[in-house]
């Protein structure tokens, strides 16, 4: 079983197919492994989906119950995971790669550039993680979720866990950058499901209005009416997004139109580091 072993972690992952390489994080949060991109929570499977003209490289995240395992510290965080990523590549020897990452893979995505962007080519956010406003008191419902499975982590107290979790959760918007990064970084095109006509440069602002409009079933139209008429839910993401059509989210990437699957997602976005 393909994995190695850096500052104490053990990384397992595998790869799919031959071509330029894809780094791919998986959904589930802090449960994010290889199995996820196979079930329902995962429209898109890119081991699948893209192994036919690139290199598919996915990987089970630290401590995910999957394979791959290290120590918890209460120092541990975002950039605990984005030290693994990059250790991956070392170890595959790649210098660039596309990356491809949805949830918790949206903020591994934009940690990476933020710490190497001379390595990544592209990257797909699809269904990324956030918060608008202060952090809830307590642990996230899904943190606790996640603490309760792990096995054979007796320095994972109490303490441990609550200050891996201010870690992780505190900083808020996409839990490692800022607004003011994220609108640095170049040419984002997002996509609206069932449609390729430009779309709003605003979207929701809370992760429930995000729900709404990815599981509608409406036209672009009715749905950028919608927003229209809900200035309330809008965020500034004016100044990260610009109006695209959803056949160039893959320019540079694939250059054939976004398969239908990917169209359903939301929101999901294109990006040139910078």
């Amino acid at each position: 079983m393909p994995s190695f072993e850096h500052h104490g972690a053990r990384i397992y992952y595998e790869e799919f197919g031959q071509g330029f390489p894809i780094l791919t994080f998986a959904p589930a949060g802090l449960q994010s492994v290889i199995d996820v991109w196979s079930q329902p929570s995962a429209p898109i499977n890119p081991t699948t989906e893209f192994a036919d003209k690139f290199r598919v490289i996915a990987m089970d995240q630290r401590n995910a119950g999957g394979q791959s395992r290290a120590p918890i510290t209460a120092q541990d965080g975002r950039d605990s995971y984005t030290a693994d990523h990059i250790a991956l590549l070392d170890h595959l020897r790649i210098d660039r790669c596309h990356l491809y990452g949805q949830c918790i893979g949206g903020s591994f995505i934009l940690n990476l550039i933020k710490h190497q962007p001379e390595r990544v080519q592209s990257a797909v956010l699809a269904q990324p993680i956030g918060r608008a406003g202060p952090m809830a008191a307590g642990r996230p419902a899904r943190f606790n979720s996640w603490a309760e499975t792990l096995k054979d982590h007796p320095e994972a107290t109490p303490q441990v866990l609550d200050a891996f979790c201010q870690n992780l959760y505190t900083a808020g918007f996409v839990y490692c950058v800022d607004r003011a990064f994220v609108a640095k970084v170049q040419t984002p095109c997002p996509s609206w499901p069932a449609t390729t006509k430009p779309i709003p440069t605003r979207f929701p602002r809370s992760s429930q209005s995000c729900s709404r409009t990815a599981n509608s079933s409406r036209s672009g139209r009715a749905a950028r009416r919608s927003l229209r008429q809900k200035p309330a839910s809008r965020s500034s993401y004016r100044s990260t997004l610009r109006p695209g059509r959803s056949t160039a989210l893959f320019q540079g990437f694939r250059d054939r139109p976004i398969p239908p699957q990917v169209t359903r997602l939301h929101p999901i976005a294109f990006a040139r580091p910078l």
